[in-house]
């Protein structure tokens, strides 16, 4: 389960951004002052959430995604 399915499951709403977008913002890159600095721009409509399949079609996408052996 990737970190954003998990995030998903619990309830947490997360965008996933273009790192151009991110880099562009200008502030420390620490966690906390990280995520206070994108959140400023993100509600004024400046970041764009990249798109992410809804949960089931990502089901079936890891189904159909051909398997390799482990050698």
């Amino acid at each position: 389960m990737s970190t954003f399915s998990a995030r998903e499951a619990v309830g947490i709403i997360a965008w996933a951004v273009d790192d151009r977008q991110v880099k562009a913002v200008l502030g420390r890159k620490t966690d906390i002052a990280d995520a206070q600095c994108l959140a400023t721009p993100a509600r004024a409509g400046l970041l764009r959430a990249s798109f992410i399949a809804p949960a089931d079609f990502r089901q079936l996408q890891q189904v159909r995604r051909p398997r390799r052996d482990a050698r």
